[in-house]
């Protein structure tokens, strides 16, 4: 059982790295679009709908998600 647990946790890890990752490619993309709309007129930019709720979504997912996995590896940093 505690096999099939630390995989989960290693798994929720993935997860929530995941999800940072990809509120990191849709900022980016948000802004690679503005960019483009203010470089080259209006015409070839662009907007994400709701890209701000997106990313709060991915934040709340990656948060929740890491907790498992930071609760089974520990915080060794404050016992330095």
């Amino acid at each position: 059982m505690r096999r099939f647990l630390d995989g989960l946790y290693s798994l929720a890890g993935g997860i929530a790295a995941a999800l940072i990752l990809g509120i990191c490619l849709l900022i980016s993309a948000q802004i690679v679009l503005n960019l483009a709309s203010r470089l080259m007129g209006p015409g070839w930019g662009g907007t994400i709908p709701s890209y701000a709720d997106f990313a709060g979504f991915m934040l709340a997912g990656s948060s929740f998600f890491a907790l498992a996995y930071t609760l089974r590896m520990g915080d060794t940093s404050a016992s330095r």
